[in-house]
């Protein structure tokens, strides 16, 4: 992999083709990050600075430094670290500071949240002049609702929770307008499905029959699974609370119900503008809490395994972060997968590719 080095004001500053080792890791849902270890050099300390950007060719995703680490030994050499988190992360620098509802359109929700926080906040000190949203017209997007109440939450939590809960990505990409405005832009999206559960898309298939695939292993665990939750809100006209029981199939009883407490103590009964709201609507939020907490809690199965480079398929060329994959393993186990996670390590053993894959 070589790296790209870019200043706050996104100018190319310098080109890295050679180091000890690298770590790159794109996620579907949420921020990847990178490590990198390089032997140190007063020119490296000039352009591998905090704030700083990198990309990789081997990648889409921009990365921001920050964080270094200099370690020093007289026998293997002094190596500078160097880590930080993908573009996604800058979202984590807001919180919602004004009251907010939203209901509806899950994109239009995820949109108002962002304008409200950081393209077009009534603060200009909170704006982020780099930041601008692509709306997405794919309907495995636009087809998603949300109903819920935001004070004081922290911006990336609220959308990697709900993108989470709803099986669908987001990506703040780097894009090169020239004037280096708007040069972040905020997209929402779904994987494309290439397993053999569809017949609209080639298929992507990761089996050691087809020997490219190695060293799989497989995950399945109910030990964190909750089926129903008692959500508990604020305190009503009668003395009592608000409470909504969720549950994520109603049929489930005996010893196959497991019960969880979610306190929603902090989800006011008052719209954004101070004003009363009905039991009936207050209920909704409560809900939405609910299952968002019930996906917090899930049956696991991962399955993951390295990729044999090279053999039928070509990452970022027939299969990308998100999409969904069919994977086998030697034992029989096969079964629809979408990618979410891709690790990408160079170092003294070459190249490697190792995706976390994700049972649907």
């Amino acid at each position: 992999m070589e790296l790209r080095v870019f200043d706050p004001e996104m100018d190319l500053v310098a080109i890295i083709d050679s180091f000890i080792s690298l770590i790159w890791t794109d996620r579907y849902c949420g921020f990847g990050d990178f490590e990198l270890h390089t032997a140190v050099s007063y020119e490296a300390l000039t352009y591998l600075k905090l704030d700083n950007y990198v990309l990789t060719d081997a990648s889409d995703t921009m990365m921001i430094i920050e964080t270094w680490n200099i370690t020093t030994d007289p026998d293997n050499g002094n190596v500078l670290i160097v880590t930080g988190r993908s573009l996604e992360s800058v979202l984590d620098r807001r919180i919602v500071m004004s009251r907010i509802y939203e209901t509806g359109s899950l994109q239009n929700g995820i949109y108002n949240i962002l304008n409200d926080t950081t393209i077009s906040p009534i603060d200009p000190s909170r704006k982020i002049v780099e930041l601008d949203f692509a709306l997405s017209s794919d309907q495995l997007v636009t087809d998603l609702t949300m109903d819920s109440y935001f004070y004081g939450e922290n911006v990336y939590e609220i959308i990697e929770a709900y993108c989470s809960a709803n099986n669908i990505g987001f990506k703040v990409e780097y894009v090169d307008t020239g004037d280096k405005v708007k040069s972040m832009l905020f997209k929402l999206y779904a994987g494309v499905d290439r397993s053999y559960s569809q017949s609209s898309n080639s298929f992507v298939v990761f089996s050691p029959n087809f020997e490219n695939i190695k060293n799989t292993a497989y995950l399945e665990s109910k030990k964190a699974l909750k089926t129903v939750t008692d959500v508990v809100g604020v305190q009503n006209d009668a003395g009592g609370y608000f409470e909504q029981i969720v549950e994520s199939d109603d049929t489930i009883t005996g010893l196959n119900r497991r019960e969880l407490y979610s306190d929603a103590g902090d989800i006011l009964k008052t719209d954004p503008d101070g004003l009363p709201i009905s039991d009936a609507d207050y209920n909704v939020l409560l809900q939405q809490r609910g299952i968002l907490n019930l996906n917090d809690n899930r049956y696991i199965i991962t399955f993951d395994g390295q990729i044999e480079m090279g053999i039928l398929y070509e990452y970022r060329k027939d299969f990308f972060i998100g999409d969904i994959v069919q994977l086998a393993n030697e034992y029989g186990i096969e079964t629809p997968v979408r990618i979410t996670e891709m690790i990408q390590s160079d170092g003294p053993t070459g190249h490697t590719i190792y995706p976390t894959f994700k049972s649907i």
